[in-house]
């Protein structure tokens, strides 16, 4: 029973023990273009703060506008930070440089990105191990989101009844 034991506790410290740091890398502009995710910046904002409750870190970030003297903006509020990059500036070209400089911090650090642009798909998952997954927004709103703002996903659409 012993060794039973001591089985399970290196498998556990293998599986939960060894987390490595992951960065939520969330191409924003790209993002409000899908069908059932939020439509505005704004929004998406405060849908998304939840999310720093967990122990990944989420950058969102958002082109600069073409037209405008938009200069870059930077909020954090936790591990939750949001980026509006000043004008003419892609988060494609931000979102690469981001992950390459992550990967030079540590060769244990990952990232996972959240983008339906196959482009940047493509070069992200040519920096693995450092970019473990790439998701589409829409499986991230309904699948990630929330499980990682701590709301449980329900079966039904039937309001539960506090007293009978």
């Amino acid at each position: 029973m012993r060794n039973l034991f001591g089985v399970f506790a290196v498998a556990f410290a293998a599986v939960g023990g060894t987390k490595k740091p992951t960065t939520w890398l969330i191409d924003g502009n790209n993002f409000l273009g899908q069908k059932g995710t939020p439509r505005q910046s704004e929004i998406l904002i405060e849908k998304l703060k939840p999310v720093a409750n967990t122990n990944d870190a989420v950058i969102l970030v958002f082109d600069g506008h073409r037209d405008g003297d938009t200069v870059r903006m930077e909020q954090s509020e936790g591990k939750f930070r949001t980026i509006t990059l000043e004008a003419g500036m892609s988060a494609d070209d931000f979102i690469l440089d981001e992950i390459r400089i992550i990967s030079n911090e540590s060769k244990q650090n990952r990232v996972k990105l959240v983008t339906a642009d196959k482009r940047l798909r493509s070069f992200a998952l040519d920096t693995r191990p450092t970019v473990k997954t790439v998701v589409n927004p829409i499986v991230f709103w309904r699948k990630y989101y929330p499980r990682m703002s701590g709301m449980k996903k329900r079966v039904d659409d039937t309001p539960s009844s506090e007293s009978e």
